[in-house]
Order: C-alpha cells, then structure tokens, then sequence
C-alpha cells in the first residue's frame, strides 16, 4: 500500500499543479510535455511562475541573512508554519555574534513566505 499512497499523493500533487499554473496547463494541452515528463517534474517546476519567483527570491534573501549560497539551503517538513500550518520551509543555521551557544535556526515558508 505503500506505492498505492505515494501514487496517490503524487496524482494529488499534478492534479493541484495543473489547475494553478496556467503555462503547464498549457504545455501538457499543446503535447511539449508528456505525461511521462509531467510525473517526473519537482515541486518547483509544477509551481506557477510567481510562487516559483517568491521561492527563489525568498532563499537569496534567507542565503544573504545567514551567509550561504541559496543552492545550499535545504528544504525541509520538519516544521509547521505559524501563519499558514503548511510543513515544507527552507532552514538555515545562523550564529550570533559567532558564538555556536547563541546558533538558531531560520526557517521561510513555502507556501506563504513567512519567515520564524
């Protein structure tokens, strides 16, 4: 039931991507993409143009506060937004004053771009 629960979630997922974002919608209508590439995409090729631009926005602005590249920036399911309860966020560890006693670590919303 494992594999029937990861189908279904990834059915879930394209299904959702498909009545928000307009260009993809469109590219699988016209044939450029085929449902054997739609169901290999990732989560930032299936979001719509602005999400995807407010994510990779979001990690340069979350990179330059804690000093890393945004390639570097993981994301993660380990935490729950205050604002809007989603569990998919980028985290980085960041230091103040350089003592590793003072570390926290910084976490920006997927969904809403709240950043805690």
């Amino acid at each position: 039931t494992e594999s029937r629960d990861g189908y279904a979630r990834s059915t879930r997922r394209i299904v959702f991507a498909l009545r928000r974002n307009d260009q993809l919608r469109r590219r699988v209508l016209d044939g450029s993409l085929t449902p054997t590439a739609l169901a290999t995409l990732d989560e930032e090729a299936l979001a719509p143009p602005a999400v995807a631009q407010r994510r990779a926005d979001d990690r340069s602005r979350l990179a330059k506060r804690v000093g890393a590249r945004p390639s570097t920036l993981p994301e993660v399911d380990a935490f729950e937004c205050p604002r809007c309860g989603a569990r998919r966020a980028y985290v980085a560890n960041a230091t103040h004053g350089g003592s590793v006693d003072r570390a926290h670590i910084l976490a920006r919303c997927l969904e809403c771009g709240r950043g805690w």
